[in-house]
């Protein structure tokens, strides 16, 4: 699974140096030149959605996403514990949820074009399987 993290780590800088540089070019291209790349923005939405989704997977990993504290710091081992593992249950279930709405979502856009690049809608969504499996194998 390191492996994979790791490969998702720099997939994820990959795709947000790919965002930076197509929108700043893209904007440099219509201020100074009067003329733009059409295709930019879509690429750019899909470049961001897709960081977006590895970015949470990621985060759910590594436990970077906020969390609220509402009972004592010190509690009973058997709390913790079973805190904990309400939490992998719960983590679970969206990342199924993830999964099976991504797997819907994508047959649902597999039938229209995005204008510019005129590629399938569902490039957009395929990240979301693939993150609910990184999730659920946190």
């Amino acid at each position: 699974m390191n492996t994979i993290h790791i490969t998702f780590v720099n997939l994820a800088m990959i795709l947000l140096v790919g965002i930076t540089l197509l929108t700043v070019t893209n904007v440099f291209m219509r201020v100074f030149l009067n003329s733009g790349i059409f295709w930019a923005e879509e690429i750019t939405k899909m470049l961001v959605v897709w960081f977006t989704y590895i970015a949470m997977a990621l985060g759910v990993k590594q436990g970077l996403h906020m969390r609220l504290h509402l009972l004592p710091e010190n509690k009973p081992d058997k709390i913790v514990r079973a805190l904990n593992i309400l939490k992998d249950i719960v983590t679970i279930i969206i990342a199924v949820v993830i999964i099976i709405y991504g797997i819907k979502i994508i047959q649902f856009t597999s039938r229209s074009i995005m204008p510019s690049t005129e590629w399938p809608s569902s490039l957009l969504y395929m990240r979301l399987p693939f993150s609910g499996v990184l999730i659920a194998s946190e």
